[in-house]
């Protein structure tokens, strides 16, 4: 300031309008409410053109605007979402796991009790300062929350379900757990509802680049046939995401070398028929301290090919049967046990 010009710095209101107002007082005599903006410019006197910019409250709050907005769920009901959730509450692994990427912890009320048994969870080590990691689908129990939001699945009891629509408490129901594609829509289905599509769109591409780092890892070895087992006989055939992992990984699933749907039980006849290159040992083998070792000394099973060549590899069942954006993960896992000097080094 000095002279024949004057620079200084100007500080301004964005009025309802969408325009800026000078403000006559200082900031420190203005008292900010919740959707209030303010700025400041700096002001040239010799420039008779400038102006403050012409920002919009949307543009400058992108990850608050389009609310309230109505998003339709996996029960064909649109959902009026009066403003960004808080306090949101997840009833199942899938969409613990999908929440705590996208709006983390802070906005995170409570997850399920699966969530803390590393087994089975993504998350289990990220936990702290959660309030509620002991969520099941009793109606109770999650009218008692007061939650903004509880986000719940179709495979929830239904009624359950309609026990808490009675209740008036605010639900969001995803349905739509079958493949990686439906995970794609349900990370964008809860960015939408939960106001971060744009975080949305990059838990997508990071998935999306994995996946596409491994199919280029594994291009031009010969496909190695396999075979996903648990306890009892199940396994995973065209139609579950286990079917679509091994296909992403460079493998042939056995099962879908024959017509038996997506959920069948075989039996040690038919895994001897099609003795498979490559055996996953996943599921809940809690009566044997070694999956591989039992497979190993079984008297019928000893036998396979998969056995004799020690290609009997025990996977993680938070990897491979996670229906969240963590699936990639079971894609790498299977494809270093298939595909082992692909990934030499790494």
């Amino acid at each position: 300031m000095g002279g024949d010009t004057c620079a200084y710095w100007a500080y301004f209101h964005l009025a309802d309008t969408g325009n800026w107002q000078y403000s006559v007082q200082g900031a420190v005599a203005y008292t900010l409410k919740e959707g209030d903006v303010e700025g400041w410019w700096w002001r040239d006197s010799t420039d008779s053109e400038s102006g403050p910019p012409p920002f919009s409250f949307e543009e400058i709050c992108t990850s608050q605007t389009g609310f309230p907005r109505i998003v339709t769920d996996g029960l064909g009901r649109d959902v009026v979402i009066e403003a960004p959730p808080q306090r949101i509450a997840s009833v199942s692994l899938a969409t613990d796991e999908m929440l705590f990427d996208l709006v983390g912890p802070d906005r995170i009320l409570g997850v399920t009790h699966f969530a803390s048994d590393a087994a089975i969870s993504n998350i289990a080590d990220r936990l702290a300062g959660i309030e509620r990691t002991d969520l099941i689908g009793t109606p109770e129990l999650l009218i008692s929350l007061d939650a903004d939001l509880i986000i719940l699945s179709t495979y929830n009891n239904p009624a359950a379900l309609d026990q808490l629509l009675d209740a008036g408490v605010p639900i969001f129901v995803l349905d739509g757990f079958r493949s990686l594609d439906d995970i794609r829509t349900n990370l964008r289905t809860l960015g939408r509802v939960t106001g971060e599509e744009d975080r949305a769109e990059d838990l997508i591409a990071i998935m999306d680049s994995e996946l596409a780092a491994v199919q280029e890892a594994v291009e031009g070895y010969d496909p190695v046939r396999v075979l996903y087992y648990e306890p009892g006989g199940i396994t995973y055939g065209p139609g579950s995401t286990v079917d679509e992992l091994i296909t992403l990984a460079g493998g042939i699933n056995v099962i879908a070398e024959a017509d038996l749907g997506p959920y069948p039980l075989i039996n040690p006849e038919y895994i001897i028929a099609v003795d498979p290159d490559v055996i996953l040992l996943g599921g809940w083998f809690s009566a044997e301290d070694d999956p591989i070792d039992w497979i190993t000394h079984d008297p019928v099973l000893g036998s396979l090919h998969a056995v004799q060549s020690g290609r009997v590899y025990s996977v993680s069942d938070a990897h491979l049967t996670t229906v969240s954006h963590y699936v990639v993960r079971g894609v790498e896992e299977i494809a270093a046990m298939l595909y082992p000097a692909a990934f030499d080094g790494e």
